[in-house]
């Protein structure tokens, strides 16, 4: 593992590229699974060792499926947050819907993935936040045809007003002040861990309560780069836009003309 400094940052930044595949989670969940209580974010008022484990989507729905075949294995619940407003994927699109609904379907939790700044500066107060992030809500409970009970911002560190609330729209909020005091967090952002790794807090027996956060893009079937992890889902997903538009035009019996 490559340890550095970003000096723009200023913090340690752990990277390891045999981290980020499907076997290495595998291993990090049974390691999980011994030592914590998976929780929903609903629930972080939970007694004992407690886990919340949590995926924002910000690019890849199809890598999330997978990680949630993978938790459904090994018996743990996770909580998944669909970004309505990703220039990544359409969360409305039926092929999105569905893998939200097998995600589901197979035992975790669906929360909303909140980006203020796609409301163009509309959210000056605690009410606005209210109004909108309700509002997003009731897209995604509409879609799936489900409840929702927690959601998460979308890169927090840009935000300019206080996002600490314990609730915001009827739903739990994971940067909550509660539960920033009570659990330990780790994250994979830009799949490189930030200061500690998964594996440090895992192997901390002073650790009783940990709230991790994974974005699905980054953990692949073979290690890669952190940069190629992205390019791997968005050549994916443009492949596949590609193989539709010819299909369709075949099936009505459209001429492609290049």
């Amino acid at each position: 593992m490559d340890c550095y400094y970003n000096n723009k940052m200023s913090r340690k930044i752990n990277l390891d590229v045999e981290d980020f595949t499907e076997k290495k989670y595998r291993q990090y969940l049974r390691i999980a699974k011994q030592k914590f209580k998976f929780i929903s974010f609903e629930n972080a008022d939970a007694k004992g060792n407690t886990c919340l484990w949590r995926h924002d989507i910000d690019t890849s729905p199809h890598r999330a499926l997978k990680l949630a075949q993978i938790e459904h294995e090994e018996e743990v619940a996770a909580t998944y947050f669909f970004l309505l407003h990703s220039n990544r994927y359409n969360f409305l699109e039926k092929e999105i819907v569905n893998i939200a609904i097998e995600i589901e379907r197979l035992g975790h939790h669906i929360g909303l993935h909140f980006d203020p700044r796609f409301h163009n500066g509309e959210i000056n107060k605690k009410k606005d936040l209210n109004e909108k992030i309700g509002l997003e809500k009731n897209i995604i409970e509409e879609a799936l045809k489900i409840k929702i009970a927690s959601f998460s911002f979308h890169n927090p560190s840009l935000l300019k007003f206080d996002y600490s609330h314990e609730k915001l729209g009827g739903l739990a909020n994971t940067y909550s002040e509660k539960i920033l005091e009570k659990f330990e967090y780790v994250s994979d952002s830009y799949c490189i861990w930030r200061f500690k790794t998964l594996e440090e807090v895992l192997s901390d027996h002073t650790i009783t309560n940990l709230h991790v956060l994974l974005h699905p893009v980054c953990w692949t079937p073979e290690p890669m780069n952190p940069f190629n992890r992205f390019k791997r889902a968005v050549n994916g997903r443009a492949e596949k836009t590609i193989a539709h538009y010819l299909n369709l035009a075949k099936k009505i019996n459209r001429k492609i003309i290049e």
